[in-house]
């Protein structure tokens, strides 16, 4: 009879254990927050360059009513054609770009993408006074034109150099365009293979660096700044190893995390020879008049290939926690990217 009642009070805590986690969030009230998500690049129905947001907002509680929908619950680009112009004339008091680079054809074609002026002047109406606005890579780099990625880059308080970068796990397979690039502008065939990364100019030049020749690691090196290690809660240096753009940070703004390139010696000189810097942002912060803004040069975003639910207090915790070492992906989503939005959102 005792050892039946031991068994019965062990599942009895085994099941309080496993339900506490969803009861605690269900418990908590929402804190309403107005948000409006602009994702042009959204080529199916996965929405990774934004669901990863949908994620953290909903784990939080940060939404008006109902916990948002990544399918429904943003501006841009729908699978299938359609487009979700910004219809409303709410204002907000968080907005985020996502992504604005957008969606292409199986040849390079774009098919819808890019910033236009009167589109940047309608989100920055839509701001209440002293809103965030949160912008991504690539929200004002090619195929956005000149004249809006000027204002812009001056309302984030940076400045573009014209490249970007992306970290490939198999070189085979890198963008056709880039390749075309490549034998265009070093009249050589396209033939690497492996990991490593490519950098491209606004110009067209092309440059690729070789995992092991060089290239030490996979991706770029990322760090929060000392003064911001205490802030956001994260000092280790985690590897990026998604897209970027190379930007500097003008006056009045704080670079809030670094990125730094680990190369071979070759490597580093003829990196110095284009100007392009070891080290540089990513993550920028600017108090403009009446707003504050942020800049991160990589998509953050970028939903991890498996997102837990977020109805289960705590679980962001475990999450940074267990050993990443095979999705670099998730392992920066987890403890970089969920610290650097859990402080920003809590200061709104």
């Amino acid at each position: 009879m005792l050892r039946r009642l031991n068994a019965l009070l062990l599942f009895i805590l085994l099941l309080i254990a496993l339900l506490a986690p969803y009861l605690i969030w269900q418990s908590r009230h929402n804190q309403p927050l107005r948000v409006l998500i602009v994702d042009k690049t959204v080529p199916d129905e996965h929405y990774r360059e934004h669901r990863g947001l949908i994620w953290l907002l909903n784990y939080y509680k940060l939404y008006e009513v109902r916990p948002l929908e990544a399918a429904f619950d943003y501006v841009g680009y729908r699978p299938g054609g359609l487009l979700n112009p910004i219809a409303d004339g709410r204002r907000y008091q968080l907005i985020y770009l996502a992504d604005t680079a957008g969606v292409y054809e199986a040849d390079g074609k774009l098919r819808y993408g890019g910033m236009e002026m009167l589109e940047w002047e309608a989100l920055r109406g839509r701001l209440e006074p002293s809103a965030t606005l949160i912008a991504e890579f690539n929200s004002f780099a090619p195929p956005t034109g000149r004249a809006v990625r000027f204002q812009m880059s001056e309302f984030l308080g940076l400045s573009w150099s014209g490249w970007l970068g992306c970290y490939y796990q198999n070189l085979a397979k890198v963008p056709l365009n880039l390749q075309n690039n490549y034998r265009k502008y070093e009249d050589k065939i396209w033939d690497f293979k492996g990991a490593g990364m490519v950098l491209n100019h606004e110009d067209g030049q092309i440059l690729v660096l070789e995992l092991g020749k060089d290239l030490r690691a996979k991706g770029l090196e990322t760090r929060f700044s000392s003064a911001n290690q205490e802030r956001y809660g994260f000092k280790n240096t985690i590897i990026y190893s998604g897209c970027f753009d190379i930007v500097a940070a003008g006056t009045g703004t704080t670079t809030e995390a670094f990125y730094q390139f680990s190369l071979s010696e070759r490597a580093e000189a003829v990196l110095s020879g284009l100007g392009i810097p070891k080290r540089f942002p990513a993550v920028i912060r600017y108090q403009g008049q009446g707003y504050q803004s942020y800049y991160f040069a990589g998509n953050y975003a970028y939903s991890p290939r498996f997102l837990p639910s977020y109805q289960l207090s705590g679980i962001s915790s475990l999450y940074q926690v267990l050993p990443w070492a095979s999705d670099q992906v998730d392992s920066f989503f987890w403890k970089f990217y969920l610290p650097l939005m859990r402080k920003i959102l809590s200061e709104m």
